[in-house]
């Protein structure tokens, strides 16, 4: 088997990566948070302060139907950069390498090393962690180059023990301004990189680790937000409130990062109120780094020809349900923010369900490249080019077991699964053997199961059909309308 520099060189020099036309090679611009939901002003949150990203929506396509392949970091991640859904990959957990499981992955930063862009990142782009999931392949500067890839390790953890201890359950203001916080710096790093490679093609990542927990973020971002009731969503409810009747048990796994089992006293709700407030001022935080960013790209005469893609790895619940962090098969946890800019198209807004997958063939596809036989997403060229098209592609996402998470919190066999989107349905089916469906045009809360109502039972079986193809690893049929 080739190592992946040696299959890049190859690649190159077969000319398979060369752009199909003479045009002016466009760069391409990532950028990549952490945990961040939809409470984004341009995503109609009425409590989020984010001019920035707000001001981007109104010149790109934004995507208000993008879902993640995994609700986690290092899952969600890999798919989205090597085009591999987590099965295939391999990767379903934050603990494994991609390339302990497929050595010759092609990320889609190699693709564009292959085709003569300058690769770089800054930031959370892989998972990082303790691993870390690093990949020096990728860059021809960022984390992981020059270090060798970590071997496989055991964890050091003893089987039936966990952790009780919880870092990430805290949140409050830091002082000093922007960088004092690790983003501030990726932000300038960022900007910094595209004044020195502005005068030749990048693939550009930058990747924010907010607003991940703990929700700590500078102090003025937290004179921002004070906790009120008047933006709670409907779903809400407070750590003490006991568990919502309209979701089957298997959906409420125990809470981690924030008011997990590690607690020996159930979270209040003013803490509830502050913690919300604190993951407002963290998205606040980054968005700031996030304007400054793209306006490099304004000062530096770069947005004309530069390829932008702003996206999450997954959502986070806010207590939606009583659930707070990621890790479920729910909508909070599986929706993030896709916005995408790219030379001669037009802004708009796309309701159309789309996947993360569909990122890697999408920027070959603007970029001029050749499709990757291997990805397994479609490009989304054609709905940035008509928002409204019709496109009867569903989303998959999988939710797998997960024996440790801070505070001692575990997801079972039974609180796992898989789910589908598709058109306005949404349908789970965990582990267990309990499934819910819920019409997100009617239920955006996700709080009638429709599994037993008879009117529902050809729209039941569709997507149970498109699940089941798609779990045997089929193709899945197409859908009707």
């Amino acid at each position: 088997m080739k190592s992946p520099i040696l299959f890049i060189a190859l690649f190159a020099s077969l000319g398979l990566a060369q752009p199909a036309s003479a045009a002016p090679r466009p760069n391409v611009l990532l950028i990549m948070v952490d945990d961040l939901n939809g409470e984004v002003g341009c995503y109609g949150s009425k409590s989020a302060k984010t001019p920035s990203l707000d001001a981007f929506a109104g010149t790109a396509v934004r995507f208000t139907r993008a879902y993640c392949q995994a609700p986690l970091c290092n899952p969600s991640r890999t798919s989205m950069l090597t085009g591999l859904r987590p099965d295939t990959v391999g990767v379903v957990d934050n603990n494994t390498h991609f390339r302990w499981k497929k050595a010759d992955a092609l990320t889609l930063p190699q693709q564009f090393r292959a085709a003569g862009w300058r690769a770089e990142a800054f930031g959370k782009i892989f998972h990082g962690g303790s691993i870390p999931v690093e990949d020096g392949a990728s860059w021809d500067r960022g984390p992981g180059t020059g270090k060798p890839l970590p071997k496989p390790s055991v964890p050091k953890s003893k089987p039936g023990r966990q952790r009780t201890d919880n870092p990430w359950d805290a949140w409050g203001p830091i002082p000093g301004g922007d960088t004092a916080a690790g983003d501030g710096n990726y932000a300038r790093a960022a900007v910094a990189a595209m004044k020195r490679l502005k005068d030749a093609p990048f693939f550009l990542a930058v990747g924010f680790k907010k607003p991940h927990a703990p929700l700590n973020a500078p102090e003025k971002y937290f004179a921002m937000h004070s906790p009120q009731t008047s933006d709670l969503p409907t779903s809400f409810r407070y750590p003490d409130e006991p568990p919502v009747p309209y979701l089957p048990a298997n959906a409420l796994r125990p809470n981690f990062d924030l008011f997990g089992p590690q607690r020996t006293v159930t979270g209040t709700r003013d803490e509830a109120l502050s913690a919300r407030a604190a993951y407002a001022a963290c998205v606040s935080y980054i968005d700031a780094q996030c304007g400054l960013v793209l306006d490099a790209l304004d000062q530096l005469k770069l947005r004309d020809n530069t390829i932008v893609v702003f996206v999450s790895d997954n959502g986070f619940h806010l207590g939606e349900h009583g659930l707070w962090s990621k890790m479920t098969l729910l909508e909070e946890s599986l929706r993030v923010p896709l916005m995408i800019r790219a030379p001669e198209i037009a802004p708009g807004v796309s309701d159309r369900v789309v996947e993360l997958l569909d990122i890697y063939p999408t920027v070959l596809d603007l970029a001029g490249l050749p499709p990757a036989p291997h990805a397994e997403g479609r490009s989304l060229a054609p709905l940035l080019r008509q928002p409204d098209r019709d496109w009867p592609h569903p989303a998959f996402s999988q939710l797998p077991l997960q024996e440790r998470l801070p505070g001692g919190a575990r997801i079972t066999e039974e609180m796992g699964g898989r789910s589908v989107h598709f058109d306005r349905w949404h349908y789970v089916a965990w582990t267990g053997g309990v499934e819910a469906l819920f019409d997100m045009k009617s239920d955006p809360w996700q709080m009638q199961n429709l599994v037993a109502k008879p009117e529902h039972a050809a729209t039941l079986a569709r997507m149970r059909t498109l699940l089941k193809e798609h779990a045997a690893g089929g193709a899945p049929p197409k859908p009707q309308s």
